[in-house]
């Protein structure tokens, strides 16, 4: 069977099931193809979640990140590449130390490497 790429209407409809917190808010963005918003809006959820050190929290949508990452088009690479993983650089700010060990092994193995050569 072959992979299939997500476009914008498709990686949002996959993040909406994923983190329904925030569900109406990514499909109104989705709908104005605004995937860049839909990044920024998981990130303020994720910093929200990490402000009450709720850490274990993140995992599902840090899963889900990944998995769009890997399965997105190109522009979907892209924009994860250059908001979400910058943005996920001040989350070490964000929390102890033992909080950010935990959420290193929530994130996939693809997305450290990037965020690794990214941080070089």
């Amino acid at each position: 069977m072959k992979n299939k790429i997500y476009d914008i209407p498709k990686a949002a409809r996959y993040l909406a099931f994923r983190i329904p917190t925030i569900k109406t808010e990514i499909l109104k963005l989705s709908a104005m193809r605004n995937f860049a918003a839909i990044l920024q809006s998981i990130i303020n959820y994720q910093h929200e979640i990490l402000s009450g050190h709720k850490v274990e929290q993140l995992k599902v949508s840090i899963q889900a990140i990944g998995r769009i990452y890997v399965k997105g088009n190109t522009h979907i690479r892209y924009l994860i590449r250059n908001l979400y993983l910058r943005a996920q650089a001040f989350y070490a700010d964000r929390c102890t130390n033992t909080e950010w060990i935990l959420i290193q092994s929530y994130v996939p193995q693809k997305i450290k490497l990037i965020s690794i050569n990214l941080n070089k």
